[in-house]
């Protein structure tokens, strides 16, 4: 039996934390286009997981010559 790859390992519990599952029961997404300079532009405000994940798959469908995914905005890093 296994409980997972050991080679996630983190300096906070923040970090750890927004690697995990856990996070997508957070209202904090947003859809994220990404021009063909590489610039990301953020398209909606935050919202839940499985309604921006639909959003996102929406638009690459009727757009598929651009890049569409989700993110979120947080800053949760130590200088």
């Amino acid at each position: 039996m296994s409980i997972g790859m050991d080679s996630g390992w983190f300096t906070t519990f923040l970090q750890a934390y927004f690697d995990s599952q856990a996070v997508s029961e957070l209202p904090i997404w947003r859809v994220v286009k990404t021009d063909a300079s590489g610039k990301s532009h953020f398209l909606t405000g935050e919202g839940a997981w499985d309604e921006t994940w639909s959003q996102v798959m929406s638009l690459r469908e009727s757009d598929a010559a651009s890049r569409y995914n989700h993110t979120h905005n947080i800053v949760y890093e130590r200088e």
